[in-house]
């Protein structure tokens, strides 16, 4: 009895798949021979993509509010002033080293327009606020292309090292 059940579920099982597999490899009227599956890709346009040249015809207010790679820009960002970088209470006492790489979004004017954290190790929720809050009080000189400021964006390294200052560093 156990085999027969088992045998019926699989006859049911191959014939369903057989049919689903019919079915999801019919192609679509009007596009074709169908892809192995059912995937079916239709392709738009739509957008210039993020590496349009800066000065094309693509310009307005999408691209106003476009951040420049530092390949894109004639001169890139450069930091002017940083601001405090404050190691955690229990990563200094622990001599607990770490590093935040992030990406900055630098305004036109040199401000920081946004922070996004890309990578931390070694713990996550100990490094990631302090490393935003001292990104988001640096302050730039803005990204040139043909002399005018624009926004740019850049990936920073924030490495945290209580033994810095510590007598017994380097030994």
């Amino acid at each position: 009895m156990r085999d027969k059940t088992l045998a019926l579920a699989l006859v049911l099982s191959t014939g369903l798949h057989f049919v689903a597999v019919l079915v999801l490899d019919s192609p679509v009227p009007g596009q074709g021979p169908a892809f192995p599956f059912g995937f079916h890709v239709q392709l738009t346009q739509g957008a210039a993509p993020a590496t349009a040249p800066p000065h094309s015809a693509t310009e307005g207010p999408a691209a106003a509010e476009r951040y420049y790679r530092r390949s894109e820009v004639d001169d890139p960002a450069v930091a002017l002033a940083q601001a405090p970088l404050l190691i955690p209470e229990y990563a200094y006492h622990s001599r607990l080293a770490g590093k935040v790489r992030a990406r900055v979004f630098i305004g036109a004017d040199g401000a920081v327009d946004r922070v996004v954290i890309l990578e931390v190790e070694p713990v996550r929720g100990l490094f990631e606020r302090p490393a935003m809050e001292a990104l988001r009080g640096m302050r730039y000189q803005p990204a040139r292309i043909g002399g005018r400021p624009v926004r740019s964006q850049k990936v920073v390294d924030v490495v945290f090292d209580p033994r810095a200052d510590h007598p017994a560093a380097g030994r």
